[in-house]
């Protein structure tokens, strides 16, 4: 397997990588009824994309996605892809509604790397969490200190499945490797 890409996030004025969500979701190409395929070993869900905040409300505002054929989104046709994406939608501004939390991260520590799914938030030096209602960015909390304290009890946490041997276990492993949902303490 191959670690995936992440979607970015651009934060006052810093590119960031987000590393979790919590209770919501963001662009699903199922929503649009936009069947993906595979970009890469990189990117099995065939689709990245970039958020930001713009006036006060969160948008996606750039997607690059694998689609078998060019569709509007938002009412916009797309471009020619970039890398190993057929399409690209440059300044697409998608309102986003989320009502949840976003994980956002930099400064990725490379010893910590998995050759699996997304990055663990463990894995990074600097890691905010952004709270929105309605797509409105109501708090602001850095959690960069408590992924330093989780890095020294275990840098190994979630890296691996605990019991390699048990089938079903390395199953949810996997499964939580490819998934974003973050557990907060």
């Amino acid at each position: 397997m191959t670690g995936q890409i992440s979607d970015s996030f651009l934060h006052n004025g810093k590119e960031f990588l987000i590393v979790g969500i919590n209770n919501g979701k963001l662009f699903d190409p199922l929503d649009f009824n936009l069947e993906t395929s595979a970009a890469s070993t990189a990117c099995w869900r065939g689709f990245q994309a970039f958020y930001a905040i713009h006036e006060g409300q969160l948008v996606l505002q750039h997607l690059y996605i694998n689609l078998p054929e060019s569709k509007k989104i938002n009412g916009m046709e797309p471009s020619d892809g970039v890398d190993f994406f057929k399409f690209s939608y440059p300044d697409i501004n998608l309102k986003m509604k989320l009502t949840g939390t976003i994980l956002i991260a930099q400064d990725f520590i490379q010893e910590l790397y998995i050759h699996m799914g997304f990055q663990r938030p463990i894995c990074f030096e600097t890691v905010l969490e952004l709270q929105f209602k309605n797509g409105k960015l109501v708090n602001e909390k850095d959690l960069s200190k408590e992924m330093a304290k989780r890095r020294m009890s275990d840098p190994n946490r979630n890296g691996q499945p605990t019991d390699p041997s048990d089938p079903d276990e390395v199953r949810d492993w996997i499964g939580k490797s490819f998934s974003l949902e973050y557990e907060t303490e």
